[in-house]
């Protein structure tokens, strides 16, 4: 792999996902949460503290964890440690200039509840468009409410509405159809979703953790 600069990636005010083993269990596949870069020193990192369940995850001094990027379609890890924590109305974490950097393949987002219009029609066909609604979001996907159930690794053409009227226009791939009795949910994962368009669902995930928060009433998994 190409050297990675971290400085190409690491910019103030970015969104980020974080990559905790939170309960020890040296897995591969580890707990994510939404974060974002609050200052960048010339020895630390400064990020949001996240959260789970309302209250701040409990990551000790000394603890690896990763932070998550993508650019250009290629996503990335870049391992730190925490070296301090600074409480407050708004709880930071510090953690060290990455020390490795891994290319991985995405396994999972942050997701929260939502109910966004969606409208969707089977890739390349000249039907109209139906409408639907999103219960959950990512940056890797939607569940959706269907009337009728479709076919895993069905291609479909959709238009998301985010608010402030953005419209997502994407393809995604149905990954599974969680029930046969209405309402029926299909998860939905994004096909070669460009990297502005992820900005703004990450942006927008984001925005609803932390509105969730403030209620306590955390929605993430």
């Amino acid at each position: 792999m190409a050297q990675i600069d971290y400085k190409d990636y690491i910019k103030i005010n970015k969104l980020i996902d974080l990559e905790i083993d939170i309960h020890k269990r040296n897995l591969e596949q580890k707990d994510v949460f939404s974060s974002r870069i609050e200052d960048i020193k010339r020895d630390a990192i400064i990020v949001a503290a996240p959260y789970k369940k309302g209250s701040v995850v409990p990551v000790p001094v000394g603890e690896e964890i990763q932070i998550r990027f993508g650019k250009n379609g290629s996503y990335f890890l870049f391992h730190t440690r925490v070296v301090g924590r600074i409480g407050g109305q708004q709880p930071v974490l510090q953690l060290s200039i990455p020390f490795k950097v891994t290319k991985i393949q995405m396994r999972s987002w942050v997701r929260v509840d939502c109910n966004l219009p969606v409208l969707y029609r089977v890739l390349g066909s000249e039907t109209e468009f139906v409408e639907s609604v999103a219960i959950d979001v990512s940056g890797g996907g939607v569940c959706m409410l269907v009337d009728k159930p479709i076919e895993k690794d069905t291609l479909l053409e959709l238009e998301i509405t985010i608010p402030d009227d953005f419209i997502l226009k994407i393809n995604g791939l149905v990954s599974r159809c969680l029930n046969e009795t209405k309402p029926i949910r299909i998860g939905v994962c994004f096909q070669e979703i460009n990297e502005r368009h992820q900005e703004r669902i990450v942006n927008y995930v984001f925005k609803k953790q932390r509105e969730f928060i403030k209620k306590g009433v955390a929605k993430t998994t």
